[in-house]
Order: structure tokens, then C-alpha cells, then sequence
């Protein structure tokens, strides 16, 4: 599935906000951010599943630590292993539903990528979720 949404920052190729297409692979197990336009075709940037460590509807830095860990035992009782994903919307109290945060394994250091997805933003993380079933 394709999305048009807006990047907004966390990772290290691109250094400002601009709009992209988002696609969810679920049969090779990757994600896709593609700039917008003519000139920047071939500049994407490609996700894969192993390089997610987490996927919110807030950022990691504003939860505390008893709500983070909370939310990752209940999310590990329900999904049987994928808890450390779903633990973290269960686990926070308040959710801005227009911003997805991707913590992601790049060279070796975590990152969080920033996506301003909009109305889109429930059915995009049931979908990269979706990447680990």
C-alpha cells in the first residue's frame, strides 16, 4: 500500500521535511520513503523490517519509563512476542494520531524518523506492524 504523507526529520540522508510516498512491502518485509517530484527520483529510502525497534504514535522521549514498560508487558500478553511494538501505543497515555515515530537501526545507532501521516496514521501502523506477523 502507497501513502502520501510528509517526512519530518531523524534520518541522516535527508535533512529537512518534504513530502514522500510511503510503501508498505509486507511480502519482502520492508518499508519505502520516495521524495515527491521529478528531480529527486532515486533518492528513497529504504526500511527493513530487522531496522525497526519501534513504531508509536508518540516520542520515545516523552513516556516515562514505568508506562513504556507497562505498556510493553500487556503488548507481550496480547501479541505473544511483538509486544515491544504494540506495547508502545498501550503504554502511553496521550496520542497525537497525526505523527508516526519509527525508532530504527541505522549503521549501527538508533534513530527516530518523524512522519506526519495524518488521517492515515492508524491504518499505516497496523500495516508496519503488520510487517511482523
Amino acid at each position: 500500500m502507497q501513502y502520501e504523507i510528509e517526512y519530518l526529520g531523524g534520518h541522516p540522508e535527508w535533512g529537512k521535511p518534504q513530502n514522500v510516498n510511503l510503501t508498505i512491502n509486507k511480502i519482502r518485509g520492508y518499508i519505502d520513503l520516495d521524495p515527491r517530484g521529478f528531480l529527486v527520483m532515486g533518492k528513497g529510502i529504504r526500511i527493513h523490517k530487522e531496522n525497526i525497534l519501534n513504531v508509536s504514535f508518540e516520542n520515545i522521549g516523552s513516556r516515562s519509563v514505568g508506562k513504556t514498560v507497562a505498556g510493553a508487558l500487556v503488548g507481550g500478553a496480547l501479541t505473544g512476542g511483538i509486544g515491544f511494538l504494540v506495547g508502545g501505543a498501550i503504554g502511553a497515555n496521550k496520542k497525537n494520531l497525526s505523527e508516526l515515530f519509527l525508532v530504527i537501526k541505522y549503521k549501527e545507532r538508533e534513530l527516530t524518523v518523524i512522519l506526519k501521516t495524518g488521517k492515515n496514521t492508524e491504518k499505516i501502523y497496523s500495516e508496519i506492524n503488520s510487517l511482523f506477523i
